[in-house]
């Protein structure tokens, strides 16, 4: 069995989806170990059937990631729903666009 190349959309440098038959795909990029930047390559972490289910996961990532550097909860509800307005509109035109193509 040949393995296709996945076409994929990036939502920012670290994150990207794609989809197959059954599921929208949630994607990040790896960071060179030596370097720490961004790579060309992807490693999915998870499957959904969904888009409110694939941005609630990434919902919980963006929280994750910058709980540490924020000094309130009112600071995090703001990056987080900033950080999440800026995908949402796009999110559902790219997984109809994803799903065309198959």
């Amino acid at each position: 069995m040949s393995k296709q190349k996945q076409t994929q959309i990036k939502l920012n440098e670290e994150w990207a989806i794609s989809s197959d038959e059954m599921n929208i795909i949630l994607r990040r990029c790896r960071r060179s170990k030596t370097t720490g930047e961004f790579t060309d390559n992807y490693s999915n972490v998870g499957y959904y059937s969904n888009v409110e289910s694939l941005l609630n996961r990434l919902n919980n990532e963006v929280v994750l990631s910058h709980i540490q550097g924020l000094d309130s909860l009112d600071e995090l509800v703001r990056v987080t729903e900033s950080y999440l307005s800026k995908l949402h509109d796009n999110v559902r035109d790219v997984v109809k666009e994803l799903r065309s193509k198959h």
